[in-house]
């Protein structure tokens, strides 16, 4: 079931996706029981932004992958988001940027430092953008402004 699992993802990242239906899938975690794909969302709201905007896709996907029969939500409040706030998390930690020193110069950032932030609802389209603006400068959104 774990390689179905995968071979699921694989084929739903290879599939155009805008940035909105990026974000939605990213809200989402996936899992597969009875031959079934789980999608299991934290609010009524995540799921039903994901019903309009990317559920077809996902079930696209579900009918070509054979091993899938159907297409399940799940509600769980109690779920946090994929980058929510964690208690192991809490502890300080330094940014770090490390520049190799090959003649192409690879930019790498310890995403560490978004650990320490509190991601909710409210706040989550903000963070993600955040993230993409540290891991592709200057190519997804050129300034970020949050207010």
């Amino acid at each position: 079931m774990n390689d179905t699992l995968q071979i699921f993802k694989e084929n739903i990242f290879e599939k155009e996706l805008s940035k909105t239906e990026t974000y939605w899938i990213d809200q989402i975690e996936f899992k597969i029981e009875d031959h079934d794909l789980i999608i299991c969302v934290n609010s009524e709201f995540v799921k039903s932004s994901i019903e309009k905007k990317v559920f077809q896709k996902i079930l696209d996907v579900v009918n070509k992958t054979s091993e899938l029969n159907d297409c399940v939500f799940v509600l769980d409040p109690n779920k946090k988001s994929i980058d929510s706030f964690t208690p192991e998390n809490t502890e300080h930690k330094e940014e770090e940027i490390n520049i190799s020193n090959e003649e192409d110069s690879v930019l790498e950032v310890d995403m560490s430092v978004f650990d320490n932030l509190l991601v909710g609802s409210s706040n989550n389209l903000a963070v993600t953008a955040a993230k993409n603006v540290v891991q592709n400068p200057g190519t997804r959104f050129n300034p970020l402004f949050i207010h």
